[in-house]
């Protein structure tokens, strides 16, 4: 944006010289937010006709029912294929243009990568995790001096990689999804949100996440009540019905 702040155009007619602004007021681009907004001197609005055909557009009727700058921003990047025909966007693709996560985006072996990730929606604990990266000998970053992974680390790309940026970015598919308005997508929508809790949660079942949004904020503590319980509904209401069926058994878990 300071670049274009700085550029101007110049006409010369005569012995008489104008240079106008491209831009009469400096923005700043929100990183998150898959927009700028960007104000044009009047003298210029002549030019921008050309500019069409370089930029990606949608019509104002698809954006106004998007809540999040992340499907703002899948369907920006759908656009710029408009007329392609069939295509396919890979999860490279998503994670490029979706997760800001530095330690996410730095993680030099994305094999190892993936295999934490499907142990963290499998609810496998911090320092599980960060063993199987240690194991592996990954580093941040490449180059003479990447860094080594620390436990910290795996947190923070777990935390934020995989439990916000991820969860935003399923968030968006599933909503972008059901602006399409077509039959048969329900179950789809279903697995999108259940895949998306997975990642917020870092847990595996529908029973451990309903216990977590009940209260048990603690991945292990979660999975220890379900597993201990042997508890499987998946309703709040219905957990604690079960909750209050072995009151002796859910404190004895509590006081451990």
């Amino acid at each position: 944006m300071d670049g274009l702040y700085e550029l101007s155009i110049t006409k010369i007619e005569s012995h008489k010289r104008t240079d106008t602004r491209w831009i009469s007021q400096k923005t700043t681009y929100d990183k998150g937010a898959a927009y700028v907004v960007v104000h044009f001197s009047a003298q210029v609005v002549p030019y921008l006709s050309e500019l069409k055909s370089r930029f990606t557009n949608y019509t104002m009727k698809q954006v106004p029912g998007l809540t999040s700058p992340y499907t703002i921003r899948l369907l920006e990047m759908l656009m710029r294929r408009e007329g392609s025909g069939f295509f396919k966007i890979t999860l490279d693709d998503l994670r490029e243009h979706m997760v800001h996560n530095k330690a996410f985006n730095k993680f030099d072996k994305k094999d190892v990568l993936k295999e934490i990730t499907k142990k963290w929606i499998a609810g496998t604990p911090f320092h599980q995790l960060f063993r199987i990266a240690d194991n592996n000998k990954c580093k941040l970053g490449k180059g003479k001096r990447p860094r080594k992974v620390k436990i910290d680390n795996i947190i923070d790309i777990c935390e934020g990689g995989l439990a916000y940026d991820g969860a935003l970015l399923v968030s968006a598919l599933c909503e972008f999804v059901e602006m399409l308005e077509r039959e048969g997508t329900g179950d789809t929508i279903n697995r999108l949100q259940l895949f998306q809790k997975r990642l917020k949660y870092g847990l595996p079942t529908q029973t451990t996440i309903a216990l977590y949004e009940l209260g048990f904020s603690d991945r292990v503590i979660a999975q220890d009540i379900a597993a201990s319980l042997n508890l499987d509904a998946t309703q709040q209401k219905d957990l604690v019905k079960a909750l209050k069926k072995d009151r002796e058994g859910a404190r004895a878990l509590m006081e451990k």
